[in-house]
């Protein structure tokens, strides 16, 4: 793995980690405008992750807090590919970030903050 660790405020790599995340915060806002420009279709799609990317990064962040050290040993502990292996953590970490997603949907405070419509 990797030392960039955002969550916790740890830059292994010091400079070279604040130069990557600037270059690829770079390259993610002119692939923005490529797809806005070019492919319509797939640019309406991305809008609505934009809309609700604030809850997403904080159904990601108690999913990275839920995430012990128990249910990573299960998944490792499986004899199998290490594609098999990271598509199911892929496929639980979307599916619990979506289910909770949803749920902070239902809850009216909640609602308020992050689904306002404009």
């Amino acid at each position: 793995g990797g030392n960039l660790y955002m969550v916790r405020n740890y830059y292994g790599n010091g400079f070279l980690d604040i130069f990557g995340s600037i270059a690829a915060s770079y390259f993610i806002l002119n692939m923005s405008k490529f797809i806005e420009k070019y492919i319509p279709p797939l640019s309406c799609g991305l809008q609505l992750f934009g809309k609700y990317s604030m809850v997403l990064m904080c159904t990601h962040l108690i999913e990275i807090n839920f995430m012990v050290g128990h249910i990573y040993r299960s998944i490792y502990a499986l004899n199998c590919s290490k594609i098999f292996i990271y598509t199911l953590l892929f496929l639980y970490k979307i599916s619990f970030c979506t289910l909770l997603t949803l749920i902070f949907y239902k809850i009216p405070f909640v609602n308020k903050i992050f689904f306002t419509s404009k």
